[in-house]
């Protein structure tokens, strides 16, 4: 039986990946160490001006971040998820409970384009 390699749209046949598919990525990476907002379970990583100063561009839903604890042996508490706050203009990190303690957070921002 002889293989054929599948064409793409442009009529090359890729290598592994798909070259011609692939976007361009904006890649940021940074740690903070951030406190609860006093409400029980979240920080503010940052507000949306303060997205636009960093990163030179205003915040959208085309924007991902990620986070995670960046030193578990300082404070054991888990980061769950990031979240948009659009009425409060933020961008919060969220706890798996309350957080007295300043908790380094890593974090990643991401787009296409």
């Amino acid at each position: 039986m002889k293989y054929s390699a599948k064409r793409n749209a442009h009529g090359s046949t890729p290598s592994y990946v798909d070259r011609d598919s692939l976007t361009p990525l904006h890649l940021y990476t940074g740690s903070g160490v951030y406190k609860d907002a006093g409400s029980g379970g979240y920080a503010t990583l940052w507000t949306f001006g303060q997205f636009k100063t960093q990163f030179g561009r205003d915040w959208n839903n085309d924007v991902v971040v990620a986070a995670i604890n960046g030193d578990w042996d300082a404070n054991g508490r888990q980061v769950t998820s990031v979240r948009v706050s659009p009425s409060g203009n933020r961008i919060d990190v969220m706890f798996d409970g309350k957080n007295t303690a300043p908790i380094r957070v890593n974090w990643a921002v991401m787009w296409r384009g």
